[in-house]
């Protein structure tokens, strides 16, 4: 592998490419060890308009919280055990089939994001500049704006996601591969749930899945953020995720997705029959009532990399391995990472050194999270059980073959994706 052309890593001129949750997470590490470093983002001023729901596994939390990448009371919304329901009751929320121990942090995305972004100093954060293409030379790399201006740096950090510009032929091949089934996303302000009751009946910290034939919808609070979604006040966010076939009309050929407020009413038609006909009345009703602003849809993809390092390329999060979002694990995946490049530099005095422990560990977590993901996506959407008749017992060894023995904190265990 070859290193960056400044071979010590103090002083290292860094262009972090994608200013989101990994770019500023990375930047904060690299910034630590010693490097000059400057982020550029291609959105202006927008990101902290997201308010997608984000869990992270409670380890991981304690972490960030020592390590100072975010603040001990930064909003967050702790979860303990997790409902698994089907519709075949009487009284319209659901029966319950398992009441699993499930701990773990539910964020809201814009809160995490904001934490990580304080540290990073204003006059290295660089939004609205969009990377056109990267030229290396003998003594650095250069990037590349779409407004044709340049930038020279001893290493580029691709953060820039699942469609990275940074990602190269070194990288080994890249495709994003459709997994045949999409993710509705919608969040529900607490005050605006008509009837609460159900909600307030069970222990503090619950979550919810949902499940039915060729698919299930993961549940759970979130804070809220004032005008996220649109209109909300402050306070807590019922977010969900809901897993099923794609709708008449969506484009598979691209891994995007349709952002809140742009799905058109036909797709919103056919997602409000699918939920009319699997979810229980209670959940049915108060979905249904969200208004067309709020709903997104997430086709689902994979895609892993065979290496996380080409010399002075960097890949991190999304942009070196994408896994389907089963696993919980695109940001917890995203801060890992960063958390591992940070360890790496501090125990290595050579960029070669720390690149090559930072690529032999996050290579193989992320590619085997992309595994694991594939596996929950066939057992959970694409070839799903006949829910109704399974038990505690039945689901837990369900989910237990599932994972295949790797702990993740969604079934109970701790996991460092």
């Amino acid at each position: 592998m070859v290193a960056p052309r400044r071979p010590d890593i103090e002083g290292t001129r860094v262009a972090v490419v994608g200013g989101s949750i990994a770019g500023c997470a990375t930047a904060i590490a690299l910034d630590r060890v010693g490097c000059d470093v400057s982020v550029f983002e291609r959105t202006r001023g927008a990101l902290a308009e997201r308010g997608a729901g984000i869990a992270i596994p409670i380890p991981l939390q304690a972490e960030l919280i020592t390590e100072d990448y975010l603040d001990p009371g930064y909003p967050s919304c702790p979860a303990q055990e997790r409902q698994w329901l089907v519709d075949d009751d009487h009284d319209g929320f659901g029966r319950v089939l398992w009441t699993q121990p499930s701990p773990a942090v539910m964020n809201n995305w814009s809160d995490l994001w904001a934490g990580l972004r304080s540290r990073v100093d204003d006059d290295r954060y660089h939004d609205g500049r969009t990377v056109s293409s990267l030229r290396r030379t003998s003594d650095a790399v250069t990037v590349t704006f779409e407004d044709g201006s340049l930038v020279e740096a001893d290493l580029v950090i691709g953060a820039d996601g699942h469609r990275s510009v940074v990602r190269g032929p070194g990288h080994g091949a890249f495709e994003a591969r459709f997994a045949g089934y999409v993710a509705w996303r919608l969040g529900i302000p607490e005050d605006a749930i008509v009837d609460p009751t159900p909600l307030r009946s069970v222990a503090p910290g619950t979550w919810f899945t949902i499940c039915y034939p060729g698919g299930h919808a993961i549940i759970y609070w979130i804070p809220g953020r004032e005008g996220t979604p649109a209109g909300a006040p402050k306070g807590r966010v019922l977010n969900f995720v809901i897993y099923g076939p794609a709708p008449d009309g969506l484009a598979t050929d691209h891994p995007t997705g349709i952002p809140p407020g742009e799905v058109d009413p036909a797709m919103r038609a056919q997602f409000e029959a699918f939920v009319a006909t699997w979810f229980p009345p209670w959940w049915s009703a108060s979905i249904r009532r969200v208004a067309p602003g709020q709903l997104s849809l997430q086709p689902v993809y994979d895609g892993t990399t065979s290496s996380y390092v080409d010399g002075p390329i960097v890949l991190v999060g999304d942009a070196a391995s994408l896994a389907r979002p089963h696993t919980g694990s695109g940001a917890t995946k995203a801060l890992s990472d960063a958390l591992a490049l940070g360890r790496a530099c501090r125990g290595h005095d050579t960029w070669s050194a720390a690149l090559d422990e930072y690529d032999a560990e996050r290579r193989v977590a992320g590619n085997e999270l992309v595994a694991l993901s594939r596996r929950m996506g066939h057992d959970m959407v694409e070839a799903t059980p006949e829910w109704s008749a399974m038990d505690g017992t039945s689901l837990d060894a369900f989910t237990q073959a599932t994972v295949a023995g790797r702990g993740l904190y969604f079934y109970g265990n701790a996991s460092d994706p």
